[in-house]
């Protein structure tokens, strides 16, 4: 899981302080910047193969290079990055996970969102 964890620092501006799946690790993994909104994150879901069932992965404060604008629907999460994320999940998993889809949910304090 942490291996995980470290992977998705790419895609989020906040710590990861704690991962947990059935266990759980501290871990030293800081944000990268001041820009941290953790009223914002990134809803990823995954399909797992071998049964068609979808699995989430929210990531806090995300980085607005991981989307795509969609006019009058808001953010969604780019085909190339779900698809990393689905691997990178299926190394730590030990099973074979695709990208479903994902989008920006949460709300900012002044409202404003900015790439």
């Amino acid at each position: 899981m942490e291996t995980l964890a470290v992977f998705l620092t790419q895609y989020s501006h906040a710590a990861i302080p704690r991962v947990s799946y059935t266990v759980s690790a501290d871990t030293d993994l800081t944000e990268d910047s001041t820009n941290a909104d953790v009223g914002l994150f990134a809803n990823v879901l995954l399909r797992r193969v071998a049964d068609s069932k979808l699995y989430g992965i929210l990531i806090c404060a995300p980085k607005m290079t991981m989307f795509d604008p969609v006019t009058n629907r808001g953010y969604r999460v780019k085909d190339a990055d779900g698809q990393a994320i689905a691997q990178a999940y299926s190394a730590c998993a030990g099973e074979t996970f695709r990208f479903h889809e994902g989008w920006l949910q949460g709300s900012t304090l002044n409202g404003t969102l900015a790439p």
